[in-house]
Protein backbone atom coordinates (compact mmCIF):
# COMPACT_ATOMS: atom_id res chain seq x y z
CA UNK A 1 0.00 0.00 0.00
CA UNK A 2 2.76 2.41 0.88
CA UNK A 3 4.63 1.67 -2.35
CA UNK A 4 1.45 2.28 -4.37
CA UNK A 5 0.77 5.51 -2.53
CA UNK A 6 4.36 6.68 -3.03
CA UNK A 7 4.23 5.89 -6.72
CA UNK A 8 0.98 7.77 -7.02
CA UNK A 9 2.45 10.84 -5.33
CA UNK A 10 5.56 10.65 -7.54
CA UNK A 11 3.43 10.42 -10.65
CA UNK A 12 1.31 13.32 -9.50
CA UNK A 13 4.40 15.42 -8.79
CA UNK A 14 5.87 14.52 -12.18
CA UNK A 15 2.61 15.42 -13.92
CA UNK A 16 2.55 18.82 -12.23
CA UNK A 17 6.22 19.38 -13.13
CA UNK A 18 5.56 18.38 -16.74
CA UNK A 19 2.51 20.65 -16.89
CA UNK A 20 4.52 23.63 -15.61
CA UNK A 21 7.29 22.84 -18.11
CA UNK A 22 4.80 22.73 -20.98
CA UNK A 23 3.32 26.06 -19.87
CA UNK A 24 6.77 27.66 -19.74
CA UNK A 25 7.70 26.36 -23.19
CA UNK A 26 4.43 27.62 -24.69
CA UNK A 27 4.74 31.05 -23.06
CA UNK A 28 8.34 31.39 -24.25
CA UNK A 29 7.23 30.42 -27.75
CA UNK A 30 4.50 33.06 -27.67
CA UNK A 31 6.86 35.73 -26.37
CA UNK A 32 9.39 35.01 -29.13
CA UNK A 33 6.72 35.90 -31.70
CA UNK A 34 6.48 39.34 -30.10
CA UNK A 35 10.18 40.16 -30.56
CA UNK A 36 9.64 41.53 -34.05
CA UNK A 37 7.47 44.28 -32.57
CA UNK A 38 10.64 45.68 -30.96
CA UNK A 39 12.45 46.01 -34.28
CA UNK A 40 12.34 49.81 -34.26
CA UNK A 41 14.88 49.77 -31.43
CA UNK A 42 17.45 47.41 -32.97
CA UNK A 43 18.08 45.95 -36.41
CA UNK A 44 18.55 42.40 -35.05
CA UNK A 45 15.16 42.42 -33.35
CA UNK A 46 13.59 43.54 -36.64
CA UNK A 47 14.64 40.24 -38.25
CA UNK A 48 12.04 38.42 -36.15
CA UNK A 49 9.30 40.50 -37.75
CA UNK A 50 9.79 38.62 -41.02
CA UNK A 51 8.71 35.30 -39.50
CA UNK A 52 4.98 35.98 -39.16
CA UNK A 53 4.03 32.74 -40.92
CA UNK A 54 6.07 30.70 -38.45
CA UNK A 55 4.78 32.85 -35.60
CA UNK A 56 1.19 32.17 -36.62
CA UNK A 57 1.82 28.43 -36.57
CA UNK A 58 3.49 28.60 -33.14
CA UNK A 59 0.63 30.68 -31.70
CA UNK A 60 -2.05 28.43 -33.17
CA UNK A 61 -0.41 25.31 -31.72
CA UNK A 62 -0.01 27.03 -28.36
CA UNK A 63 -3.66 28.15 -28.40
CA UNK A 64 -4.93 24.64 -29.14
CA UNK A 65 -2.74 23.04 -26.46
CA UNK A 66 -3.68 25.63 -23.83
CA UNK A 67 -7.40 25.26 -24.54
CA UNK A 68 -7.05 21.46 -24.38
CA UNK A 69 -5.20 21.76 -21.05
CA UNK A 70 -7.70 24.37 -19.83
CA UNK A 71 -5.03 26.92 -19.05
CA UNK A 72 -7.55 29.71 -19.46
CA UNK A 73 -5.28 32.34 -17.94
CA UNK A 74 -2.84 31.79 -20.84
CA UNK A 75 -5.41 31.35 -23.60
CA UNK A 76 -5.85 35.12 -23.85
CA UNK A 77 -2.11 35.64 -24.38
CA UNK A 78 -2.10 32.98 -27.10
CA UNK A 79 -5.14 34.50 -28.82
CA UNK A 80 -3.64 38.02 -28.85
CA UNK A 81 -0.31 36.66 -30.08
CA UNK A 82 -2.04 34.78 -32.87
CA UNK A 83 -3.91 37.90 -33.94
CA UNK A 84 -0.70 39.96 -34.06
CA UNK A 85 1.00 37.38 -36.27
CA UNK A 86 -1.96 36.62 -38.54
CA UNK A 87 -2.89 40.25 -39.20
CA UNK A 88 0.02 40.94 -41.62
CA UNK A 89 -0.91 37.79 -43.54
CA UNK A 90 -4.54 38.85 -43.81
CA UNK A 91 -3.55 42.31 -45.00
CA UNK A 92 -1.49 40.79 -47.82
CA UNK A 93 -3.94 38.04 -48.76
CA UNK A 94 -5.97 40.18 -51.15
CA UNK A 95 -4.86 43.67 -52.09
CA UNK A 96 -7.16 44.25 -55.03
CA UNK A 97 -10.85 44.98 -55.40
CA UNK A 98 -12.81 42.04 -56.80
CA UNK A 99 -14.82 44.48 -58.92
CA UNK A 100 -11.85 45.63 -60.96
CA UNK A 101 -12.25 45.15 -64.71
CA UNK A 102 -9.27 44.36 -66.94
CA UNK A 103 -8.66 45.69 -70.43
CA UNK A 104 -9.67 42.86 -72.80
CA UNK A 105 -6.49 43.01 -74.90
CA UNK A 106 -3.60 44.55 -73.01
CA UNK A 107 -1.52 42.18 -70.92
CA UNK A 108 2.04 41.22 -70.09
CA UNK A 109 3.63 38.11 -68.56
CA UNK A 110 6.78 38.48 -66.49
CA UNK A 111 8.90 35.89 -64.66
CA UNK A 112 11.32 36.89 -61.92
CA UNK A 113 13.79 34.40 -60.42
CA UNK A 114 16.86 34.51 -58.21
CA UNK A 115 18.82 31.68 -59.84
CA UNK A 116 21.35 31.38 -56.96
CA UNK A 117 24.95 31.94 -58.02
CA UNK A 118 26.14 28.52 -56.78
CA UNK A 119 23.26 26.64 -58.42
CA UNK A 120 24.52 24.55 -61.34
CA UNK A 121 21.20 23.27 -62.66
CA UNK A 122 21.54 25.45 -65.72
CA UNK A 123 19.62 23.18 -68.12
CA UNK A 124 16.68 22.71 -65.73
CA UNK A 125 16.42 26.44 -65.14
CA UNK A 126 16.66 27.26 -68.83
CA UNK A 127 13.98 24.69 -69.70
CA UNK A 128 11.69 26.08 -67.02
CA UNK A 129 12.12 29.68 -68.16
CA UNK A 130 11.54 28.76 -71.79
CA UNK A 131 8.42 26.84 -70.81
CA UNK A 132 6.82 29.80 -69.04
CA UNK A 133 6.30 31.63 -72.34
CA UNK A 134 6.96 34.90 -70.54
CA UNK A 135 7.30 38.20 -72.37
CA UNK A 136 9.94 39.44 -69.94
CA UNK A 137 12.34 37.47 -67.72
CA UNK A 138 14.23 39.05 -64.81
CA UNK A 139 17.06 37.01 -63.28
CA UNK A 140 19.11 37.74 -60.19
CA UNK A 141 22.45 36.40 -58.86
CA UNK A 142 23.68 35.97 -62.43
CA UNK A 143 27.42 35.24 -62.76
CA UNK A 144 29.49 34.50 -65.88
CA UNK A 145 28.51 30.81 -65.89
CA UNK A 146 24.80 31.64 -65.72
CA UNK A 147 25.17 34.31 -68.38
CA UNK A 148 26.74 31.80 -70.74
CA UNK A 149 24.26 29.02 -69.95
CA UNK A 150 21.26 31.28 -70.59
CA UNK A 151 22.43 32.53 -73.99
CA UNK A 152 19.66 30.53 -75.75
CA UNK A 153 17.13 32.93 -74.20
CA UNK A 154 18.53 35.69 -76.40
CA UNK A 155 17.11 33.92 -79.45
CA UNK A 156 13.55 34.42 -78.24
CA UNK A 157 14.14 37.40 -75.95
CA UNK A 158 16.70 39.53 -77.81
CA UNK A 159 16.17 42.77 -75.88
CA UNK A 160 17.85 43.58 -72.59
CA UNK A 161 21.25 42.93 -71.10
CA UNK A 162 23.01 41.20 -68.22
CA UNK A 163 25.55 42.40 -65.70
CA UNK A 164 27.19 39.30 -64.28
CA UNK A 165 28.92 39.47 -60.90
CA UNK A 166 30.49 36.93 -58.56
CA UNK A 167 29.09 38.48 -55.38
CA UNK A 168 25.48 37.22 -55.70
CA UNK A 169 24.24 40.54 -57.08
CA UNK A 170 24.47 40.03 -60.82
CA UNK A 171 21.30 40.92 -62.71
CA UNK A 172 19.89 40.22 -66.18
CA UNK A 173 16.81 41.08 -68.21
CA UNK A 174 15.52 39.19 -71.26
CA UNK A 175 12.63 40.67 -73.24
CA UNK A 176 10.67 39.81 -76.36
CA UNK A 177 9.47 43.40 -76.51
CA UNK A 178 11.64 46.40 -77.39
CA UNK A 179 12.99 48.41 -74.48
CA UNK A 180 13.52 52.15 -74.06
CA UNK A 181 15.59 54.20 -71.60
CA UNK A 182 17.40 51.05 -70.52
CA UNK A 183 19.85 51.47 -67.65
CA UNK A 184 21.63 49.48 -64.96
CA UNK A 185 21.88 51.62 -61.85
CA UNK A 186 22.36 51.28 -58.09
CA UNK A 187 19.98 54.16 -57.25
CA UNK A 188 21.96 54.90 -54.05
CA UNK A 189 25.55 54.75 -52.84
CA UNK A 190 26.45 51.23 -51.70
CA UNK A 191 23.23 49.95 -53.27
CA UNK A 192 23.19 46.88 -55.49
CA UNK A 193 22.57 47.05 -59.27
CA UNK A 194 19.01 47.40 -60.50
CA UNK A 195 17.64 47.41 -64.02
CA UNK A 196 15.28 50.18 -65.09
CA UNK A 197 13.60 50.39 -68.48
CA UNK A 198 10.37 51.15 -70.34
CA UNK A 199 8.43 48.45 -72.18
CA UNK A 200 5.81 49.19 -74.82
CA UNK A 201 2.78 46.90 -74.88
CA UNK A 202 0.45 47.77 -77.71
CA UNK A 203 0.46 51.54 -77.52
CA UNK A 204 0.92 51.62 -73.73
CA UNK A 205 4.22 52.13 -71.91
CA UNK A 206 5.24 50.48 -68.64
CA UNK A 207 8.22 51.43 -66.54
CA UNK A 208 9.88 48.31 -65.16
CA UNK A 209 12.42 48.19 -62.34
CA UNK A 210 14.11 44.92 -61.41
CA UNK A 211 15.97 45.10 -58.12
CA UNK A 212 17.85 43.08 -55.50
CA UNK A 213 18.57 45.15 -52.37
CA UNK A 214 21.06 44.07 -49.74
CA UNK A 215 19.80 41.68 -47.06
CA UNK A 216 19.52 43.19 -43.57
CA UNK A 217 22.63 41.56 -42.11
CA UNK A 218 23.39 44.55 -39.89
CA UNK A 219 22.26 48.10 -39.24
CA UNK A 220 24.23 49.48 -42.20
CA UNK A 221 22.87 47.05 -44.79
CA UNK A 222 19.35 47.54 -43.46
CA UNK A 223 19.80 51.29 -43.89
CA UNK A 224 20.99 50.79 -47.48
CA UNK A 225 18.00 48.54 -48.17
CA UNK A 226 15.63 51.27 -46.94
CA UNK A 227 17.45 53.90 -49.00
CA UNK A 228 17.44 51.84 -52.19
CA UNK A 229 13.72 51.10 -51.99
CA UNK A 230 12.93 54.72 -51.15
CA UNK A 231 14.97 55.89 -54.14
CA UNK A 232 13.12 53.46 -56.40
CA UNK A 233 9.81 54.79 -55.11
CA UNK A 234 10.92 58.35 -55.90
CA UNK A 235 12.14 57.28 -59.34
CA UNK A 236 8.77 55.76 -60.17
CA UNK A 237 6.84 58.71 -58.73
CA UNK A 238 8.80 61.18 -60.86
CA UNK A 239 6.86 60.07 -63.96
CA UNK A 240 3.30 59.43 -62.72
CA UNK A 241 1.97 59.31 -66.27
CA UNK A 242 3.90 56.06 -66.90
CA UNK A 243 2.61 53.15 -64.79
CA UNK A 244 5.35 51.11 -63.19
CA UNK A 245 6.22 47.63 -61.99
CA UNK A 246 8.94 47.00 -59.40
CA UNK A 247 9.91 43.39 -58.81
CA UNK A 248 12.73 41.12 -57.74
CA UNK A 249 14.31 39.65 -54.62
CA UNK A 250 13.68 42.38 -52.06
CA UNK A 251 15.29 40.55 -49.12
CA UNK A 252 12.26 41.80 -47.20
CA UNK A 253 8.81 40.41 -46.46
CA UNK A 254 5.56 42.12 -47.60
CA UNK A 255 4.90 43.48 -44.09
CA UNK A 256 8.46 44.61 -43.30
CA UNK A 257 9.02 48.29 -42.44
CA UNK A 258 11.03 48.82 -45.64
CA UNK A 259 8.16 47.62 -47.83
CA UNK A 260 5.56 49.46 -45.75
CA UNK A 261 7.52 52.66 -46.20
CA UNK A 262 7.82 52.10 -49.96
CA UNK A 263 4.05 51.62 -50.22
CA UNK A 264 3.34 54.66 -48.02
CA UNK A 265 5.64 57.06 -49.88
CA UNK A 266 4.71 56.09 -53.44
CA UNK A 267 1.75 54.78 -55.43
CA UNK A 268 3.37 51.35 -55.61
CA UNK A 269 1.34 48.57 -54.05
CA UNK A 270 0.87 44.83 -54.41
CA UNK A 271 -2.43 45.19 -56.33
CA UNK A 272 -2.74 41.42 -56.60
CA UNK A 273 -5.68 39.04 -56.53
CA UNK A 274 -3.53 36.33 -54.92
CA UNK A 275 -1.96 36.25 -51.47
CA UNK A 276 1.51 37.75 -51.64
CA UNK A 277 2.76 36.11 -48.44
CA UNK A 278 3.34 32.65 -49.91
CA UNK A 279 7.02 31.75 -49.31
CA UNK A 280 9.49 32.00 -52.20
CA UNK A 281 12.76 31.45 -50.30
CA UNK A 282 13.79 28.28 -48.44
CA UNK A 283 10.29 27.04 -49.16
CA UNK A 284 10.73 23.55 -47.69
CA UNK A 285 12.46 24.65 -44.50
CA UNK A 286 11.29 26.24 -41.22
CA UNK A 287 12.90 29.49 -42.42
CA UNK A 288 10.59 29.84 -45.45
CA UNK A 289 9.93 33.51 -46.26
CA UNK A 290 8.13 35.52 -48.99
CA UNK A 291 10.93 37.85 -50.09
CA UNK A 292 10.51 37.73 -53.88
CA UNK A 293 7.90 40.40 -54.48
CA UNK A 294 6.25 42.54 -57.13
CA UNK A 295 4.48 45.88 -56.79
CA UNK A 296 2.88 48.13 -59.38
CA UNK A 297 1.10 51.45 -59.79
CA UNK A 298 -2.44 52.02 -61.12
CA UNK A 299 -3.93 51.25 -63.54
CA UNK A 300 -1.76 48.11 -63.63
CA UNK A 301 -2.60 45.12 -61.48
CA UNK A 302 -1.50 41.50 -61.12
CA UNK A 303 -4.34 39.35 -62.33
CA UNK A 304 -2.40 36.23 -61.36
CA UNK A 305 0.76 35.60 -59.38
CA UNK A 306 2.07 32.04 -59.22
CA UNK A 307 5.11 30.55 -57.50
CA UNK A 308 7.34 28.43 -59.71
CA UNK A 309 8.81 24.96 -59.06
CA UNK A 310 12.16 24.08 -57.51
CA UNK A 311 14.98 24.31 -60.07
CA UNK A 312 18.04 24.17 -57.82
CA UNK A 313 17.91 27.67 -56.35
CA UNK A 314 17.00 28.50 -52.77
CA UNK A 315 14.38 30.80 -54.34
CA UNK A 316 11.27 30.04 -56.36
CA UNK A 317 10.23 32.09 -59.35
CA UNK A 318 7.27 34.43 -59.29
CA UNK A 319 5.18 34.29 -62.46
CA UNK A 320 3.15 37.44 -62.99
CA UNK A 321 0.21 38.13 -65.28
CA UNK A 322 -0.05 41.92 -65.54
CA UNK A 323 -3.18 43.63 -66.86
CA UNK A 324 -4.52 47.16 -67.26
CA UNK A 325 -7.56 48.07 -65.21
CA UNK A 326 -10.27 50.01 -66.99
CA UNK A 327 -12.72 50.05 -64.06
CA UNK A 328 -13.05 51.17 -61.34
Amino acid sequence: MNNGSNNSRKFSAFSKYLGVLIDIILVLGLLVTWIGCLGRWHWFLSLFDHFRIQGSIVCLVALVVLVWRRRWWLVGLAAVSLAINVMPLLKTSGTLSTTIVAHPQLGLKIVSLNVLTSNQRYADTLAYLQGTNADVILLLEVNAAWEQSLMPLRKTHPHGTSQSRQDNFGIALYSRLPLEEFQVTSFVDQGMPSIATIITVGERKIRLVGTHPLPPHNADTLSVQFAQLEAIGQFVSATPDVPAIVLGDFNATPWSPAINELRAKSTLDFRCRNAVWLPTWQVRTPLALPIDLALCTPPLFFEQRDIGPEVGSDHRAQVLQIRWAISP
